[in-house]
Parts: C-alpha cells; sequence; structure tokens
C-alpha cells in the first residue's frame, strides 16, 4: 500500500467500537501507530521474555535497534479508508423501524462496553422506571443499544455467551417485577454468540413461563446461558448473517 502508485479504496465493515480504523481486521490500509519498542516493553513489563520464542525476542531487538524497518506511520493521501457498516448504521435502522411500528424509540448508541452483568442490570433499570413512571418516556418504548460486552467466566463455565449472559442477567434482575409487558433481547449481529449454534436470547414472561423449575440465577452463576434458554425455547436462531457490526440489545416495554 506504501509503494503502490495507483489509488486505494478500502470499504470496511466495522466490528469495533468506535470504527478505529486501525484495529479493525488489523488496519491493512491504514498506519501503525504501534512500535517494536512497544512490543518489547509489554513482554518485559509481563516478564514474558523467557518465555517468548527466541526468534520473536531477537527480531523484535532488531527492530528497536533500528535495523528492522517498522510498520508505516504516514501512508500516502492516495489511500482512503471508508465505512460502509458499522453498530451506528445498524442502530439507525432499528429505530427507524421500531418507530414505524410505533414506538418512542431511545437510542442508547453505539458505544456500549464492560461488564455483561453491569450493563443487564442497567437496561433492566430502564425498564423499570418506564414501567413505574413513565421515565424518560411513557410506553410504549423501545430501548436500543449496541457495542460488545465481556464476561469473567472463571473456572469450568456452563456453555454461552456474553448475549446469553446479559438476556439471562436481565431476566434475573426483573424476575419480581411485571414481564407481561417486556421484551429483552440481546444478539450478535453476525449470528453468532460464544461456542454456541446461537445468535443470542429473548427474555421476557414466556421464557420464565416455559423455563419451569429451572433457577435462572443458578444458571447465570455457573454461565450456563445456552441450557437455560434452551429449555426455555427462548434462544435466537438466525444462523450466519455473514456480516458482523458488534452486537445489538432491543429493549421493548409495552
Amino acid at each position: 500500500a506504501t509503494h503502490g502508485k495507483g489509488k486505494i479504496v478500502t470499504l470496511i465493515l466495522s466490528d469495533v467500537i468506535e470504527d478505529k480504523l486501525d484495529v479493525i481486521g488489523s488496519g491493512p490500509t491504514v498506519n501503525d501507530p504501534t512500535t517494536f519498542n512497544d512490543a518489547f516493553n509489554i513482554l518485559q513489563k509481563h516478564l514474558l521474555l523467557d518465555k517468548a520464542p527466541a526468534s520473536i525476542i531477537k527480531h523484535l531487538q532488531l527492530g528497536v535497534a533500528g535495523k528492522v524497518s517498522d510498520t508505516p506511520k504516514d501512508l500516502p493521501a492516495s489511500i482512503r479508508n471508508k465505512v460502509l457498516g458499522n453498530n451506528a448504521l445498524a442502530l439507525d435502522a432499528a429505530a427507524d423501524q421500531a418507530s414505524q411500528l410505533g414506538y418512542q424509540v431511545i437510542n442508547l448508541g453505539s458505544c456500549m462496553e464492560g461488564d455483561t452483568a453491569g450493563l443487564a442490570s442497567f437496561h433492566a433499570s430502564i425498564a423499570r422506571s418506564i414501567l413505574k413512571y413513565d421515565q424518560p418516556n411513557q410506553p410504549p418504548v423501545c430501548v436500543l443499544s449496541g457495542g460488545e460486552t465481556t464476561v469473567n467466566l472463571g473456572q469450568n463455565p456452563g456453555k454461552g455467551g456474553r448475549n446469553q449472559e446479559m438476556a439471562l442477567a436481565f431476566l434475573c434482575a426483573l424476575k419480581d417485577h411485571d414481564l407481561n409487558r417486556i421484551t429483552f433481547l440481546a444478539a450478535g449481529t453476525d449470528g453468532e454468540d460464544g461456542p454456541t449454534d446461537a445468535a443470542g436470547a429473548f427474555a421476557d414472561s414466556n421464557t420464565l413461563k416455559q423455563s419451569g423449575t429451572m433457577n435462572a440465577s443458578e444458571y447465570l452463576a455457573r454461565h450456563d446461558a445456552y441450557h437455560y434458554f434452551k429449555n426455555a425455547d427462548s434462544l435466537f436462531q438466525p444462523g450466519p448473517t455473514g456480516t458482523n457490526v458488534m452486537d445489538l440489545r432491543v429493549l421493548i416495554v409495552e
């Protein structure tokens, strides 16, 4: 890319929060701000110099010494990067559809990240506020959010993914409330969620009815959301979509 004479246009589908071009697909046509020195310092900081292959250490040392060319820091103006699709566009499309269906839309944006359980609790709090006080809007309301969260699995986890985990945590947070007016969906836009055949899961009153005597909190504690929702017939299984613009959450309050 740095030595070509012609123009280069990269068309990008972003699966990264804030559409950071140097991170999406490792940014093949974007300047790389990192250096050999950065990589060497990371290994040194985490006491990995003795554990990494000798060939890698040697290459990094040559790079630090300036004997091996680093990645490009400046690219020619003939290179253009264009984001065609991202989570924000997906949220806009969902918002348009919800508006057409008569819902008041609250779009929380595409930069939701961090702990899955915490974000599930946040969405549950919004649902409670709408149910109890008609705040921030009077029903029917559709709350949308996007991004990607993380789950600390611990030892011997069950089966699931971050979206199924979020739906289950949301269900647990509202299990003592009126779920007849609430529907929540957390799903990956690529049609996949963890090592499962589901993109995510639905959480509503029907989920609780179908779950029978299953204890949602116990399934959540062992990170086994997949089997909970499978037994409750509440998995969202659209199959692979052929694209990926991170995750979407849809909260409906009637």
